[in-house]
């Protein structure tokens, strides 16, 4: 697992496995299937999430809560665990964290941050059609 840190004056984001968009002005893209989770760490959700790092995910939180009601004192966050959980296991070796942070002015200075992950390894059908003409 890799983690790549992008600071954009803009908020168009598009997978650099299918091509397709992820990330624009509206709405983000959550149906591009290269896509393993996207993180929004301001609500401390994902938006979309593949069902087994959802798994995994579950069992963090509940760890950490346990941890939590034991330790007054243990703040690590849920997103840092989560990304040292993928590290440890090689089924996310082809997996790259994009961690996108935008910024602009609205009644001051604005700035958000989202962290996609995609499987630089999917392979996914061909939805082209790949007729092939043959010569006589």
């Amino acid at each position: 697992m890799q983690e790549v840190q992008l600071n954009l004056s803009h908020n168009n984001f598009y997978c650099p496995v299918t091509g397709q968009q992820i990330c624009g002005d509206e709405e983000a893209n959550p149906k591009v299937p290269s896509i393993r989770f996207i993180y929004i760490p301001e609500v401390g959700e994902f938006e979309t999430i593949h069902p087994d790092l959802e798994t995994l995910a579950d069992q963090i939180r509940n760890e950490l809560a346990a941890k939590e009601e034991e330790d007054e004192d243990f703040c690590e966050e849920f997103f840092d665990v989560f990304k040292e959980a993928l590290k440890k296991d090689e089924a996310n070796d082809s997996l790259v964290i994009y961690s996108i942070t935008t910024s602009g002015i609205a009644c001051g200075p604005v700035s958000e941050t989202i962290h996609i992950g995609i499987d630089m390894d999917y392979e996914g059908e061909d939805e082209t059609d790949n007729d092939v003409e043959e010569d006589d």
